[in-house]
């Protein structure tokens, strides 16, 4: 009963995220009008987890390192200056390593080997995101806070495993060899984002640094994953910087 009410209250979120990103999508041209418009660029460095869930094995998920960077676009609202939206398009690094922790056991429970086997899970991602943003000041300098939704489409999706059979005992010198598993993901993802960050003068243009955060709500496998009850979600942050022209 627990786990089907987690799944109803991740399904509202998921559908309140899609529709604030549409009506988001055909206000923004509406309000725009007489507002301040900034188009800059953004690159950082995350760290991101694709948050593995398998019941036949114990299993932890691991953070590991990406990058992500493209165009970003910020309207400040006339008559409210301190608040505005954001939007974009970038392309984001994405998942992250799972160890599994594998051993066989006699008859009298007695651990006879053990070993981990570690995964690694690469996605990349065009993603759209789509946040509210207040600003501490009217000019738009210093601090600000954001938040919003975000829908992310998979462009890329790769393993890296241990070549040998999982149910066997370890083998030290296994070769790692890489596949393409994008047929076992969704085209698709979306998540809930938000961010903290610093704007200042920069000669013509304003410079910015920003954390950021992202939690997918979506179990990004495909449906044919579910008869080994294995669920993966991404989670991520990162730290970037860039200008608006």
């Amino acid at each position: 009963r627990n786990q089907k009410t987690k799944e109803v209250l991740r399904m509202r979120t998921i559908n309140t995220l899609v529709l604030v990103f549409t009506v988001a999508l055909i206000t923004m041209p509406v309000i725009s009008n007489g507002a301040n418009l900034d188009v800059g660029i953004q690159a950082g460095f995350c760290m991101t987890q694709g948050n593995y869930d398998f019941d036949l094995y114990d299993s932890q998920s691991k953070y590991g390192p990406g990058f992500y960077g493209g165009l970003t676009t910020t309207l400040v609202l006339p008559n409210l200056k301190k608040f505005g939206f954001e939007t974009g398009v970038f392309l984001w690094q994405r998942g992250g390593e799972t160890d599994f922790e594998m051993n066989s056991t006699d008859q009298f429970g007695d651990i006879l080997w053990e070993r981990t086997d570690t995964y690694d899970w690469r996605l990349s991602y065009l993603t759209i995101p789509i946040s509210a943003r207040y600003s501490f000041s009217e000019d738009g300098e210093g601090f600000y806070l954001k938040a919003g939704g975000e829908i992310a489409f998979l462009l890329k999706a790769e393993l890296e495993y241990p070549d040998y059979d999982m149910f066997s005992q370890v083998e030290p010198d296994a070769e790692i060899k890489e596949k393409d598993v994008k047929d076992d993901f969704k085209n698709y993802d979306i998540s809930a984002i938000g961010g903290f960050g610093y704007s200042f003068p920069l000669e013509k243009m304003k410079g910015f640094i920003e954390l950021s955060f992202i939690f997918g709500f979506m179990d990004v496998l495909d449906p044919s994953d579910v008869v080994l009850n294995a669920k993966i979600r991404n989670r991520s942050f990162g730290v970037s910087g860039g200008i608006h022209f």
